[in-house]
């Protein structure tokens, strides 16, 4: 696979060197697209018995396919790159194999300049799973009911299938906490206030406290990377928490990006539940043609991928567990 992978990049005339001082054995390495003229010194590699690759400059510059590489070097088409990079139609990769390849792009290397990150995320002693039982977590549960809209009887639910905990101090006080996960294991996790008038209504963990950071999680990724009817992609985690809830026995399940710009972290994973999935469908809040739009061509990818618009100002989010399951049925 060595030899491909250089004649891959002759071709495209980019530049590579095969050894120096940001070079780790069994890598080869280019400048970083994505920090550009910053990087004056190839910090980019490429493994080249598994085509994976990434800058030890930034913990976000990486990803396990190698055409989605070539089209932030080349511009051409995800079509194209997948093309050239002789990439079938689905890729398999062992949960360890990624991060073992990733370590050896740095191997040997100074990685001082890495984006702070940690090796592993933990809940704060003042977050607590969300039952419902104590005084502190009632309020909690008030707004899970009165300001979301779920029946009180379907919050114990809500609050197992997604993990969530309430946090009664510190940092993120009186904040019903989301937790993301990635092969089982904690990488971030987000704050909302169960206050309408919270200056702030969502909280983020520090960069340098997390993992990953939330913008290139896929938000609910373990709890839909299996077989299923359709993936709904939206926004945020109470948009995944209405469609999906309600729908996931029925094999129709939902993930957020966390905004409405997907990361080149987020399409790798998102390209592993390509195959999982009958059809995609993608839905923001009402009234955001050109966002739905935009990503609807980022991940044009995704086989039988689709926009479904909700009426005027309407938030997934806001919706009632019936209109949740309406939706869904509306798209056959």
């Amino acid at each position: 696979m060595a030899a491909d992978i250089k004649r891959l990049l002759e071709s495209y005339n980019i530049e590579f060197v095969e050894s120096g001082p940001n070079v780790a054995k069994g890598n080869i390495n280019i400048q970083c697209p994505w920090c550009g003229i910053e990087d004056r010194s190839h910090h980019l590699g490429i493994n080249l018995a598994s085509g994976m690759w990434g800058c030890w400059r930034s913990q976000q510059h990486r990803g396990r396919l190698l055409s989605k590489l070539l089209v932030k070097l080349t511009g051409i088409s995800q079509a194209e790159a997948r093309r050239a990079a002789q990439e079938g139609e689905s890729i398999a990769v062992q949960p360890d194999d990624y991060e073992k390849a990733l370590s050896g792009l740095t191997e040997g290397v100074n990685t001082a300049e890495s984006t702070p990150h940690s090796e592993s995320c933990g809940f704060d002693p003042y977050m607590h799973k969300l039952t419902g039982r104590t005084r502190a977590q009632k309020r909690a549960v008030h707004y899970l009911t009165e300001g979301r809209g779920f029946p009180p009887a379907h919050v114990r639910g809500v609050a197992r299938r997604y993990d969530l905990h309430f946090a009664i101090r510190g940092d993120f006080a009186n904040r019903i906490v989301v937790p993301v996960y990635e092969q089982g294991i904690l990488q971030t996790y987000l704050g909302r206030s169960i206050y309408k008038d919270a200056a702030l209504r969502y909280r983020a963990l520090d960069a340098a406290d997390s993992v990953k950071q939330v913008k290139d999680c896929i938000y609910n990724f373990d709890n839909v990377n299996r077989p299923g009817r359709r993936l709904y992609i939206v926004e945020g985690a109470f948009d995944v928490f209405k469609i999906d809830f309600y729908n996931f026995k029925e094999g129709v399940c939902a993930v957020g990006l966390f905004n409405m710009n997907v990361e080149s972290a987020q399409q790798d994973l998102l390209y592993e539940l390509r195959d999982q999935y009958d059809e995609f469908v993608i839905v923001l809040d009402g009234g955001q043609v050109a966002e739905s739009l935009k990503l609807e061509a980022q991940l044009g990818w995704l086989p039988n991928l689709r926009i479904k618009y909700l009426e005027g100002e309407k938030d997934p989010g806001d919706l009632t567990p019936k209109q949740a399951i309406a939706l869904v049925k509306e798209v056959t």
